[in-house]
């Protein structure tokens, strides 16, 4: 039986998801904290059991290195990319970037922890320091921010992430990691959450930058010549399917045709 149309359907599939994935990081090339996601292809051979004909059997082995054997690819891996970047400056008093490892750590309104690299904070009418989505920041004991801002001349934070207002420590920022951060899960465009059972540690190795900003670590350049590639990749394996397809067509007819 002929593989190839399969195997030409399996690559425009992986294409069209790793598309799919460029197009994302691409949209969110101005989001605050953004992580792009990097995807990678494997392959797989046709076969009833999971058996590897260049391991496992000589006989297989010879054949597969003839090309009796297509191998159908498959996304293996979808990866976030936690590289730092760029720092923009923007004399904001209450945005905050971290330099080095670790993550923002902050509450949603359901009472979950999420990690976060965008330090665009503001404060609310009951004076607690949150994120633009009202979400609260959390300090290094994982409690709540309170700002005095009515008394509040100047807010000035350290390299720690020390707070202080008039030159009174206020709180500390939490700046919060995790082991293994495999175990992070993608929540929205730039939050994470730790997986269950999966406790935060206090990040290392890192300053905190007041009245800055880190935006998406996203080359443009770089996505825009891997969509080139991934569209080329994409209509070579429908050329395959469209020329395989005609091909089995004229099989047919000349099969039905034919007189016995």
């Amino acid at each position: 039986m002929n593989h190839s149309i399969y195997v030409a359907a399996s690559g425009a599939i992986a294409n069209d998801r790793k598309f799919d994935i460029i197009s994302n990081n691409l949209a969110n090339v101005n989001t605050n904290g953004f992580k792009k996601s990097t995807i990678s292809f494997a392959s797989m051979l046709p076969l009833e059991d999971d058996t590897n004909p260049l391991t496992k059997n000589e006989k297989k082995s010879e054949s597969f290195r003839k090309g009796e054997f297509n191998t159908f690819p498959f996304i293996n891996k979808v990866k976030t990319d936690f590289s730092g970047g760029y720092i923009k400056v923007t004399d904001n008093n209450l945005d905050f970037a971290i330099n080095g490892e670790g993550f923002f750590a902050i509450k949603d309104k359901n009472g979950s922890v999420k990690l976060t690299r965008d330090g665009n904070f503001t404060v609310n009418k009951d004076g607690y320091l949150v994120t633009r989505n009202g979400e609260n920041v959390l300090d290094s004991t994982m409690n709540q921010i309170q700002i005095p801002l009515k008394d509040a001349k100047f807010i000035n934070v350290d390299d720690s992430g020390n707070i202080y207002v008039n030159d009174n420590f206020i709180a500390k920022i939490g700046v919060k990691d995790i082991e293994d951060r495999k175990e992070l899960e993608k929540v929205g465009y730039n939050s994470f959450k730790a997986k269950d059972g999966i406790n935060l540690i206090d990040a290392k190795d890192y300053t905190v930058s007041q009245g800055s900003l880190e935006g998406s670590n996203v080359n443009v350049v770089k996505e825009m010549t891997a969509m080139i590639e991934v569209m080329r990749s994409f209509e070579a394996s429908q050329k395959i399917i469209t020329t395989v397809d005609s091909q089995l067509d004229q099989k047919a007819v000349s099969e039905i045709g034919r007189t016995v």
